[in-house]
């Protein structure tokens, strides 16, 4: 039953646009095409020490917001920033620190690496890192800024000590058997510019009011990582070759200093680059990036992000014959329109589709960042003291600001981390941006309040969209300051996801979720009763059945759903993609066998059960 769950989602999923005719014969076409620039037909890099070609799997979570700055994820880190027209005046845009970038140039080098040293010591520790694999994690995505191996202004001196930082969180990796991917999430001009690429890219300042110091940044966004970009025209003048090579010596560089590392499994170039950067530019740089990988480090994986061009068209003739890589895809619902939770949990389940196409037509997938969130309301989501215009969608709720993670602002050293409940607009409005994300006399948004069972349907949805069926995934972020929704850690216990390794229980629980929600939108239920009878206590998901007073019709699978799955099951046998190993394990690597992972393949006739 489980194993038609999936074919029931994609055959219905297909009703909708996600995939069209057109759409496989241009994968086909390009399938015939041996000549593609991007193939390991016929080629030596399909060889290798500890290849593991399309045969892994990962899960578990990043460590954001401490190599590379995000104010959303750590707001204390940033209060020392509010109300600085007051103490700065018209010299306010060299004073706010909004971005990794920033934060140096507007600390100086040696107060900024004073903080940072407290930040990094505290945001991560071991405690972290236990909790990460106690709750199921094997994996942990870690970013890391290209300036902490090519050092560049103004990140000498201020980035200083990061290395031995990342060094000590590896050693505890180790130490809990936990794998790495190394993500080199920011990069010098920015390839996004959003302010998780290093740097939020351009900003327009307005210093004309006496009372407050406002700026523009997303009517100015652009990235220059890759070249000259024409906010006029939309693309690109010209091509920065000389950067882009920078950023494979960096690759080269990671992997050199850790390819003999044994908890480190591999490496992702670029994390999300904008859809603006032709699409060549980023394949030519993500190839020339695995070759150096497959040269020097055989068996690391590499994942490419998709650039927001999700698609069979873009990725299907990528990589031909590749192994030991995957296209990431970041997928969240928190820009998404406003509904209630079950349209949520249904849209997390009809998600499923597009990964399996790419799936379906060997093309492995790990979706590299997704959350529970719902909507836009986490303090300084989509920028410092910003946010996109027109958002949020909803009224948000707040709660009291954090205390810091660092200490208390008592401590001499730490006065930076003061934030006074008495403060009013006239500080915590200050600088502000082109939208409307602020705090309000100590109160800090967050995300819309779900009860507790609409939030483990969702969890379980989107475990079943973006774990059951394809090769891993990353829930960012592994903890935030406020915000549960945006937290592995603390998702996981209070019960929102189910605690890992996902054993055979919990995996039925997945597949089972979204047949009921599937099952519930075709039957067209306009019942505002909520039809879950029973809900997972927490920690037990082991009898949880979304579907108990819909058994019958549930059951009722057609003839076509059937061929379907029989199909699909004798394409994917003959091309020997996902096939499980002798001993029913996905390997990562082979050293010590540490590192062997549950088989979660949906050819098999049954599912690995993880202890």
């Amino acid at each position: 039953m489980i194993f038609f769950s999936l074919f029931h989602l994609i055959v219905v999923s297909y009703i909708t646009p996600s995939i069209s005719q057109g759409t496989l014969d241009a994968y086909y076409y390009a399938q015939d095409d041996k000549n593609s620039p991007y193939s390991c037909v016929a080629s030596d890099l399909v060889e290798g020490a500890g290849s593991v070609g399309t045969n892994f799997h990962m899960s578990g979570t990043a460590l954001g917001g401490w190599l590379v700055l995000e104010p959303w994820i750590t707001p204390s880190l940033f209060y020392q920033f509010l109300g600085s027209t007051k103490r700065h005046g018209k010299n306010t845009p060299s004073m706010v620190g909004m971005d990794s970038h920033t934060f140096c140039t507007a600390l100086g080098a040696k107060e900024a690496n004073r903080q940072l040293r407290i930040h990094w010591k505290s945001w991560v520790t071991e405690k972290e890192i236990e909790s990460i694999k106690e709750i199921g994690g094997d994996h942990v995505r870690i970013p890391v800024g290209d300036w902490m191996f090519d050092p560049y202004e103004p990140f000498i001196d201020c980035w200083d000590g990061a290395l031995d930082e990342l060094n000590r969180i590896i050693e505890l990796c180790r130490k809990h058997k936990l794998g790495i991917i190394l993500d080199i999430h920011a990069m010098r001009g920015s390839q996004n510019g959003y302010d998780n690429s290093g740097r939020a890219k351009d900003v327009l300042w307005n210093t004309s009011n006496p009372l407050f110091t406002s700026f523009n940044h997303w009517d100015y966004r652009t990235s220059d990582w890759s070249g000259t970009y024409n906010l006029s025209t939309g693309g690109y003048e010209s091509i920065d070759h000389a950067n882009i090579n920078r950023s494979l010596a960096v690759v080269k560089t990671i992997v050199q200093m850790y390819k003999d590392e044994p908890t480190v499994h591999g490496i992702e170039p670029a994390n999300e680059p904008w859809q603006n950067i032709p699409i060549e530019i980023v394949k030519d740089y993500y190839w020339r990036s695995y070759v150096i990988v497959r040269k020097l480090a055989p068996s690391w994986i590499v994942l490419f992000h998709d650039s927001f061009r999700f698609n069979i068209e873009t990725w299907g003739d990528f990589a031909l014959g590749c192994p030991n890589y995957a296209i990431d895809t970041h997928i969240y619902q928190a820009w998404s329109p406003t509904g209630p939770p079950a349209q949520f949990q249904l849209q997390a389940c009809q998600n499923a589709a597009s990964v399996a196409a790419l799936e379906a037509v060997g093309v492995p997938v790990v979706v590299g960042e997704w959350s529970l969130a719902t909507d836009n309301c986490a303090l300084w989501l989509n920028g410092y003291q910003d946010n996109v215009e027109g958002y949020p969608l909803i009224e948000c709720p707040s709660v009291s600001c954090p205390a810091s993670y660092m200490g208390s602002p008592d401590d001499p050293g730490l006065s930076f981390v003061r934030l006074d409940p008495t403060w009013g607009p006239d500080i915590t409005q200050d600088p502000r941006g082109s939208g409307v994300s602020f705090i309000n006399y100590g109160q800090c948004s967050i995300d819309q309040v779900w009860t507790d069972v609409d939030l483990k349907i969702l969890g379980l949805a989107k475990l079943f969209a973006f774990d059951y069926a394809n090769h891993g995934q990353f829930m960012w972020n592994f903890r935030t300051e406020i915000e549960p929704r945006w937290s592995f850690i603390e998702a996981t216990r209070i019960g929102w996801l189910p605690k890992g390794p996902y054993n055979e229980s919990v995996r039925d629980s997945m597949a089972l979720t979204c047949e009921t929600l599937l099952y519930l939108s075709e039957i067209n239920s306009e019942s505002e009763a909520n039809p879950i009878a029973s809900s997972p206590s927490e920690g037990n998901y082991d009898k949880f059945s979304l579907f108990e007073d819909y058994s019958t019709g549930i059951r009722t699978v057609s003839l076509f759903t059937i061929l379907l799955l029989i199909g699909f099951y004798i394409y994917r046998f003959i091309l020997g993609k996902l096939s499980k190993s002798s001993s029913g394990y996905y390997t990562v690597i082979q050293d010590e066998g540490i590192f062997e992972l549950p088989s979660y393949s949906y050819l098999s006739t049954t599912t690995t059960t993880s202890n």
